[in-house]
């Protein structure tokens, strides 16, 4: 009798679980212009988005203000995104990869070769990621920005 229950349960369960999925690819296929996130709207209107993931997009988390100045080196910009950059002297490290940990790294690596080659006293700001909507090789970019209050 327990085994004949369990078998019972065992494919209720299964039929529940593949009812439940077959449910979910039909509504992607009934509407497939359905966007994941309401922040891709705000990020850029009527022009194609230039980064179409990034670090907690998930979670609905805007890019930040600095991340595509320090991306394209725009250190005055960057300065203006913060009261605490404002009066820093700023460097940047970035690293890009095929994938988030390969960008990550290699951005970690250039801050310890720049530490190696005397970088001292400079604190981390923060550091994000991103991935370029229409690059192929290499399309997640890495940014780190290290700040240093100047006397």
């Amino acid at each position: 009798m327990k085994k004949a229950s369990f078998l019972i349960s065992s494919f209720l369960l299964i039929l529940f679980l593949t009812a439940c999925a077959s449910n979910k690819v039909e509504a992607d296929i009934a509407n497939p212009n359905v966007n994941v996130s309401s922040n891709k709207k705000n990020q850029q209107t009527n022009k194609k988005l230039r980064f179409d993931d990034w670090k907690y997009m998930g979670f609905g988390y805007k890019l930040p203000n600095w991340f595509e100045a320090a991306l394209d080196e725009n250190i005055s910009k960057v300065k203006k995104s913060d009261s605490i950059l404002s009066n820093s002297e700023i460097r940047i490290f970035k690293g890009q990869g095929d994938n988030v940990d390969q960008a990550d790294s290699l951005a970690k690596e250039a801050y310890a070769q720049a530490k190696e080659e005397g970088l001292e006293g400079y604190k981390l700001y923060d550091y994000y990621w991103a991935r370029i909507a229409d690059v192929v090789e290499f399309p997640y970019k890495s940014v780190y920005i290290y700040y240093k209050d100047t006397e």
